[in-house]
């Protein structure tokens, strides 16, 4: 939430790449609001994530492709 809101800014150039994707997408919603939860009180959309996390480095590694983190051009090019 920190790094949505432009609390925090990212060191890790993986995570900012990250950070771009989803601010990306959240510019084309009218409103957005974002809710911190805490950890505990979260554990299925944690537990979900990390499994995510794992199954796209599992697909990353069998397919010797660095991950596609940028959103599509809207023209339709690339």
């Amino acid at each position: 939430i920190n790094g949505m809101t432009g609390k925090f800014k990212m060191k890790k150039y993986w995570l900012k790449e990250l950070l771009d994707v989803a601010l990306y997408h959240a510019s084309k919603f009218k409103t957005l609001e974002f809710i911190w939860i805490p950890r505990e009180l979260n554990g299925i959309a944690d537990d979900l994530a990390e499994q995510a996390h794992q199954l796209a480095a599992s697909l990353n590694a069998r397919t010797s492709r660095k991950p596609v983190t940028k959103p599509p051009c809207e023209t339709g090019t690339n």
